[in-house]
């Protein structure tokens, strides 16, 4: 298992390090044997599998194994990842390698002869291409952890569907599940959680509660997460951090900053919604499917990924200030539409376990080394 150079795998890393850890977790469960390569952390590590942190030695010597093609290729490489790279090639020794959102890495340790599978959590830039064919074309495996993913890749990237499946991603059920006992209060307590990015909607949430409260819908907005956001510069940051603010007090909303992991699932079970309102398509949409299995009803923008998470389960609506707030009051103003919403997301949520993502993926496994 080994992990991008820029994700640790530490519970203060990323969707990337919380999955593969789950995953390793429901491995060894099923008698595999892991060991989990990681940029170092500086923190402490996910405690499941065997774990050895890299530092990357640009000067350390590529392993005998390694084909002449895979040295010529690092030495075209200008990447900071190189060092890395170099190394991971060098210390991967198990049967099979599963490399998470780094395609030419897994192109790497594919060519020197390691049966792999490329785990794609994201859409791969058009820079990748390359890489991603490349990969596919010395037998490696491509996983999308959704649908869209994988038909995006095969689409864009131009790879071979039979080289292509899905795994989905999942959480655990006895970590976010539903409070014992639910009731609706006087206010509908809704909830958007996650990194904070104009790409994540919570302007728009915060837009939506503004006018279901103005229509009279008794509605509390709570934003956690921190801002997180990627190719914008300082002064962009630091103005559409002010829109939300001013979006945030005319809805009367609490923001709440980061919430540690340990939090979440207590926040979300105290919610009555949750909402999802992407405006570029998500990957999957681990946020979402925390809110359904915690028991909250789901409002989504149902694009990419995040379409297969919801299903039929959540009440959806296009990306706009009106349709959202259409969809809040509508939950506000009928007890028995909140709870029928609450129990599909929650028999939803149920399809999503890690134990059945385990067990694709050692089919995968199976498959790739032809056992």
């Amino acid at each position: 298992m080994v992990l991008p150079a820029d994700e640790p795998y530490a519970s203060a890393s990323g969707a990337v390090s919380a999955v593969a850890h789950a995953l390793t977790r429901h491995l060894l469960d099923r008698g595999a044997q892991v060991e989990v390569l990681s940029p170092r952390a500086g923190v402490p590590t996910h405690p499941a599998g065997e774990v050895r942190e890299l530092w990357s030695a640009g000067n350390r010597p590529l392993a005998r194994r390694a084909a002449a093609r895979v040295r010529r290729a690092l030495a075209r490489e200008n990447d900071a990842w190189a060092a890395y790279r170099r190394e991971v090639v060098r210390r991967s020794t198990g049967d099979a390698v599963i490399v998470h959102n780094d395609a030419r890495l897994a192109r790497l340790v594919a060519v020197s002869g390691r049966p792999t599978v490329l785990w794609l959590h994201n859409l791969l830039a058009a820079q990748s291409g390359e890489d991603v064919r490349a990969f596919a074309a010395h037998g490696g495996t491509i996983v999308g952890v959704s649908e869209h993913v994988r038909a995006w890749t095969v689409r864009e990237h131009r790879v071979p569907e039979g080289r292509t499946t899905v795994v989905h991603n999942a959480l655990d059920h006895d970590v976010f599940r539903p409070p014992d006992r639910w009731q609706p209060g006087p206010s509908l307590r809704v909830v958007i959680h996650g990194r904070i990015d104009p790409n994540k909607g919570q302007v728009l949430a915060a837009e939506a509660v503004a006018l279901a409260r103005s229509r009279g819908a008794a509605v509390e907005l709570s934003v956690a997460g921190a801002v997180k956001t990627f190719g914008m510069s300082p002064p962009d940051v630091e103005a559409y951090v002010a829109r939300l603010d001013d979006a945030l007090r005319a809805a009367g909303a609490r923001r709440l900053g980061p919430v540690p992991a340990a939090q979440v699932p207590a926040l979300l079970a105290g919610s009555d919604v949750g909402l999802a309102l992407p405006t570029v398509p998500e990957p999957f949409s681990l946020a979402a499917l925390e809110c359904m299995a915690s028991g909250c009803a789901v409002v989504a923008v149902p694009l990419g990924g995040l379409a297969e998470v919801v299903g039929d389960a959540a009440l959806l609506c296009e990306p706009t200030t009106t349709d959202v707030a259409d969809a809040l009051c509508t939950l506000a103003s009928d007890p028995d539409a909140l709870a029928r919403r609450r129990a599909a997301a929650l028999a939803r949520a149920g399809r999503f376990t890690w134990e059945d993502s385990a067990e694709r993926t050692l089919a995968v496994l199976h498959d790739l080394l032809g056992r």
